[in-house]
């Protein structure tokens, strides 16, 4: 089961990465539908309207993308424990719980239906403002994202007869299909 992971590991990590970015994008525009939601005149057509896209937000995409980005990462870990040993690994798992929390925390706020309207423009806000105020910027969760693409090289070297994937072996190293021949030619 492992060396099948290990094949294919990359389209793993692939899809891990796809979600995450979902994921990310709708915990982004969640609390800016949250303030729209507040600001909506009450009972009116706008406000049925943030509801619906709320609902639909979370329960289509972020729901099933943070679930999807932790099953993979799971895979991954299982595929490769070799990675809970490392310190960028341990810090960007560290950022995902804390993320989580939150995403539960904007699920009770949309079930809810009151969210506190200064607390999450403060939110939204920072999350997209830097702080010089000129330009829109990434916020706290780029932060998240760049972990989540850094990969340091790795901490042991491998032997010069196994390639990059630890599940192919490579039978001779010295000779490969586009090197000359080790034969003397005849003429």
């Amino acid at each position: 089961m492992r060396d099948f992971l290990l094949a294919h590991y990359l389209w793993i990590k692939a899809a891990h990465l796809i979600f995450v970015i979902a994921w990310m994008a709708g915990m982004m525009y969640l609390p800016r539908l949250f303030v729209y939601h507040h600001q909506a005149q009450k009972g009116g057509e706008a406000e049925r309207h943030f509801v619906l896209m709320e609902r639909r937000l979370l329960k289509a995409i972020i729901n099933p993308s943070m679930g999807l980005v932790w099953i993979l990462g799971l895979i991954m870990i299982f595929a490769n424990p070799a990675l809970l040993q490392q310190h960028w690994f341990q810090l960007k798992l560290a950022a995902v719980v804390g993320i989580s929390a939150v995403h539960g925390l904007y699920a009770q706020i949309r079930r809810r239906r009151a969210p506190a309207h200064r607390t999450l423009l403060a939110g939204n806000e920072r999350d997209t403002v830097p702080a010089d105020g000129n330009r829109r910027g990434y916020g706290d969760r780029a932060a998240v994202l760049t972990v989540a693409a850094f990969q340091p090289p790795p901490l042991k070297t491998r032997s010069p007869r196994t390639s990059q994937c630890p599940s192919k072996r490579i039978a001779n190293p010295g000779v490969s299909a586009f090197s000359p021949s080790k034969r003397p030619r005849t003429a």
